[in-house]
């Protein structure tokens, strides 16, 4: 019994850190629910953090990618991990294992946008220097930048930066985080150094497959655009999820097509029309054909797919009838020098 019970200490001082392990019926049993309920409020919020990363919300490339989820519908599960991380300070308060309870908190708190509680929850791990002041760092950043209060991220960017300590790991992330600081604020060279240095010691495959996306972003914003197709392959060859699948080919395809590379772009978008993934997408695939043909010169066909796309509802792109239209409008402008038709496109 004796030797069981030296065990039983032994093991409440190694994991919890606490003074010592006094009977087997007292602060053993303390000791229990302590972790019990650490590990079940991070077991909630890890489910919560699961089910956001498998989210399959399609993109909208008309904006740029944001790179780090701020919010989530699951509040309920939130508050349930809040509610035991608090008990656990309260109760627990000089225990080794305070701060990760407070990270759980403010955490919660920024998934659940309340932003002025996650902040403080933070510098509060900050304030103590522990072993997760970097990620503390990280997550205030995200944070500030989620509550856009761009100037003071940028500020504890900079100071994170220039501490000689900081590990590799949160080094990459935070430069990922300045990416997305200086995409906000337009900023799209700074922004496009931030994240290829960040993506290159990066070692999170959702979070490297979304930082190649925006790359290629704002690549194509600076018209780098053999730069922007390399990024949008790189995002493929991650092979993430459908939705980002299928934006980083379209986007690829655009780019070709804007590096004047019309017969790579042709081959892509031939393959795509037969690749049965894409039917239910036919009609921006078609679409994409009708504006390579276009770009290639081949103007008659582009007419006739484009007619075909516009009046047959058998090819599913209703929701494409404005760049239809507006492509129309070009080939009637540039081609035809009709421009009684083009007008009616056009209007």
């Amino acid at each position: 019994m004796v030797h069981t019970f030296c065990k039983v200490g032994l093991l409440c001082l190694s994991i919890f850190g606490l003074s010592a392990c006094k009977s087997v019926g007292g602060s053993f049993k303390d000791f229990s629910a302590f972790f019990n309920r650490y590990y079940n409020a991070r077991a909630d919020f890890e489910k919560v953090e699961r089910t956001m990363q498998k989210s399959t919300t399609a993109l909208n490339r008309e904006e740029y990618l944001t790179l780090f989820q701020s919010s989530t519908s699951d509040r309920t599960t939130l508050d349930k991990v809040i509610k035991r991380s608090a008990d656990l300070v309260r109760h627990h308060p000089k225990s080794q294992w305070v701060d990760n309870a407070v990270m759980l908190i403010a955490k919660s708190y920024y998934y659940q946008e309340a932003y002025i509680g996650a902040e403080q929850k933070f510098k509060e791990i900050l304030i103590g220097g522990g072993t997760l002041e970097d990620e503390a760092r990280f997550w205030l950043v995200r944070t500030l930048i989620a509550a856009q209060s761009f100037s003071r991220a940028q500020d504890e960017i900079n100071l994170a930066l220039e501490d000689s300590k900081l590990d590799r790991k949160w080094k990459a992330m935070l430069l990922m985080a300045a990416g997305e600081l200086n995409v906000r604020q337009g900023k799209w060279d700074v922004a496009a150094e931030n994240l290829s240095e960040g993506l290159k010691s990066i070692n999170d495959k959702t979070l490297e497959v979304r930082g190649y996306f925006l790359l290629g972003q704002v690549q194509e914003t600076l018209k780098n655009h053999d730069n922007a197709v390399n990024s949008f392959r790189r995002v493929r060859s991650l092979k993430p999820v459908f939705t980002i699948t299928y934006a980083a080919l379209i986007s690829e395809l655009e780019n070709l097509r804007k590096a004047n590379k019309l017969d790579e772009a042709f081959r892509l978008v031939n393959q795509m029309s037969k690749d049965d993934k894409y039917y239910d997408l036919r009609g921006e695939v078609g679409f994409q054909q009708a504006a390579t043909l276009a770009a290639m010169n081949r103007g008659d066909e582009a007419f006739l797919k484009l007619d075909k796309l516009l009046y047959d509802p058998l090819e599913n792109a209703g929701q494409y009838k404005g760049r239809i239209h507006y492509l129309l409008g070009e080939l009637f402008t540039n081609r035809y020098r009709n421009f009684t038709r083009a007008a009616a496109h056009y209007d």
